[in-house]
């Protein structure tokens, strides 16, 4: 009889232990350039992480991608409905239940926050983080700036979920202190100049710019065009500047500049002053496509906290896909270096501008204005002679995303700030991959070893980028530089 006494604790040991068991998922040698270890996070510290669940079919999603955006394809311009993008992305039954289990097993409040329900959000203490997923979560230091952030360089998964789950966020993903819009020149100039459109002799603003790429002065006749503009953290436009911008710069036309507003992840119209990146982007948009219908979408708060851009992309992409009638354009000037994130969070981030493609939206994103070594100008990086490995952003290292790069001069050249290269993560789509072969083969041995030859090649496409003159709230007329000025 004393043996199986014996045999139950031992037996009840093994299923504890087994049920305890850690797989690790992610991990990083270090923090990004820029980011210093300083301390151990508290360990009440509260994380606001999320949980990406595996898709079910994100092949049979990219062939539907294909299909609706091939001349010749039946399905072309049949774009998908959220359901049926849903259908491809939504996780297993078994996933759902395995994650949702394991959460409510141990009282995390969850809630799905994407409508296929492939993303669970969930907050936690450091304490918990730390035991419940092998990691040591501690607050790093942004060596400019001093601004902290609370990450962690690993972390594993519970055995029974390693099947189930694609990627924890934020982890091992690092932010700069704000979210960098793509500018990087600005020079005051008071005397706006409303030159004719003289396009081998002018500074750009709307009326040049037509000129330039024949771009019709006339109000656009397709009822359904909608263009989306994104601002994130302290950016909200000004219908007041846009208003006196258009009245200067368009004489051609009487403007009644009126927008929509979306905000969303704690963003609020706190202010209508409006900075030089919105000021920008709205004033360009509006003043270049004429009277087709402009929404503004707000993301994130405006506080002192590092800006997680995956975040901010995954809450205000998220909310367009869910759209009846999502816009035909989205333009953002917002871009990081693609070292600050891991590989799983970027391509769920990817996936995620997959699934607004597979709907008939296009997503431009600048390129970023740090050359080829460094893409959002945080000070991050070698800025040196000493560079030996180049730096791509994100996310224009996305295949399905437009990646826009700036031009100079009457005769088009790449301007001197415009980022471009290979994602180091990414490899090349099938629809640029001999395209991007030819340019390899062409460098030859030139910068080898500096790139990766078979990551996905960006920009796709590029326009005149330097000296455009905008109206601010601050300074008045000045004139901007940056692949913010080309993209929108």
């Amino acid at each position: 009889m004393r043996r199986p006494l014996l045999c139950f604790p031992i037996l009840l040991s093994t299923i504890c232990s087994a049920s305890n068991v850690l797989i690790l998922h992610e991990k990083r040698d270090a923090a990004p350039a820029g980011f210093v270890l300083s301390r151990s996070a508290p360990s009440d510290t509260m994380l606001d992480l999320r949980m990406a669940l595996k898709q079910s079919d994100i092949a049979g999603l990219e062939q539907a991608l294909h299909a609706v955006s091939t001349h010749g394809n039946p399905a072309y311009g049949k774009h998908l409905t959220s359901e049926e993008v849903a259908s491809y992305t939504k996780p297993s039954a078994e996933s759902i239940d395995a994650a949702t289990s394991w959460l409510k097993e141990r009282n995390f409040l969850h809630r799905a926050v994407s409508h296929a329900g492939d993303w669970l959000q969930f907050s936690i203490p450091v304490k918990k983080a730390n035991e419940y997923f092998g990691a040591n979560f501690s607050v790093f230091a942004h060596t400019d700036t001093g601004s902290e952030i609370v990450r962690t360089l690993e972390y594993s998964l519970p055995a029974e979920l390693t099947n189930h789950v694609k990627v924890l966020h934020p982890t091992l993903s690092f932010s700069p202190p704000n979210v960098i819009p793509e500018i990087s020149i600005s020079k005051r100039d008071h005397l706006a100049s409303r030159q004719a459109p003289d396009p081998t002799n002018c500074i750009q603003n709307p009326a040049c710019l037509q000129a330039k790429y024949n771009i019709p002065t006339t109000s656009a006749t397709q009822s359904s065009n909608t263009i989306t503009v994104t601002g994130f953290q302290f950016n909200n436009p000004s219908v007041f500047l846009t208003q006196s911008f258009l009245n200067f710069m368009r004489p051609d036309k009487t403007f009644n500049v009126t927008f929509g507003t979306r905000y969303v992840a704690g963003a609020s119209n706190s202010t209508s002053q409006g900075n030089s990146e919105v000021s920008l982007d709205m004033e360009y948009v509006m003043g270049l496509a004429t009277d087709v219908p402009v929404t503004f979408l707000g993301v994130g708060p405006a506080t002192a906290t590092p800006a997680d851009l995956p975040t901010l992309l995954l809450e205000g992409f998220g909310v367009l896909l869910n759209d009846t009638n999502p816009p035909q354009v989205v333009s953002t000037s917002y871009g990081a270096d693609e070292s600050f994130y891991t590989p799983a969070i970027s391509e769920s981030v990817c996936i995620l501008f997959m699934q607004l493609g597979a709907r008939g939206v296009s997503l431009l994103f600048a390129s970023g204005d740090g050359g080829v070594q460094t893409g959002s100008s945080t000070g991050v990086g070698d800025n040196t002679a000493t560079c030996k490995v180049f730096g791509p952003t994100f996310p224009s290292g996305c295949p399905w995303v437009t990646s826009v790069g700036a031009t100079r001069n009457v005769v088009e050249i790449a301007a001197f700030l415009s980022s471009g290269g290979f994602s180091n993560v990414v490899p090349a789509p099938s629809y640029q991959a001999a395209d991007t072969a030819a340019y390899v083969a062409q460098l030859g041995l030139t910068y080898q070893g500096m790139y990766n030859a078979s990551g996905r090649g960006f920009p796709d496409v590029s326009a005149l980028g330097l000296d455009f003159q905008i109206r601010d709230y601050r300074f008045g007329w000045q004139t901007e530089s940056g692949t913010s000025a080309s993209t929108p």
